[in-house]
């Protein structure tokens, strides 16, 4: 029920709101940490055998694991790839205060800190 509640938070009518969703969608639906979600590539996302997935993410102490990807999940993905303009490279990037999207993709903290803020306003 909370998931469900912080992923209700991000505004998708704003470019930074559907990059958001996405990544909390990702985080909640795949069970990424934040280092895999910075360094997720467009090209990492495949279908294999009718099903979405994140195949040879290489994770905590360098184990290998293939992750499924929610439908769900594959939508609000979809959805802030499209907004974007992104086709390939990060998955995840900066938007300058214009909202525009920077080559510069997130990092593990700068994704801590969007994590932070829809936790403070979760709350609230």
């Amino acid at each position: 029920m909370q998931a469900e509640t912080i992923l209700r938070l991000p505004d998708l009518s704003t470019l930074k709101g559907k990059r958001d969703r996405a990544l909390l969608s990702l985080l909640i639906g795949c069970g990424l940490r934040r280092s895999e979600a910075a360094a997720l590539n467009v090209e990492d996302i495949q279908q294999r055998d009718g099903r979405w997935v994140i195949p040879d993410l290489v994770g905590k102490h360098n184990r290998i694991r293939t992750v499924p990807m929610p439908g769900w999940t594959k939508v609000d993905v979809d959805v802030w790839l499209a907004a974007a303009g992104i086709t390939n490279g990060r998955v995840f990037r900066a938007l300058h205060k214009g909202g525009g999207v920077l080559r510069q993709s997130l990092t593990a903290q700068s994704i801590f800190l969007i994590l932070i803020d829809y936790g403070e306003s979760h709350r609230s």
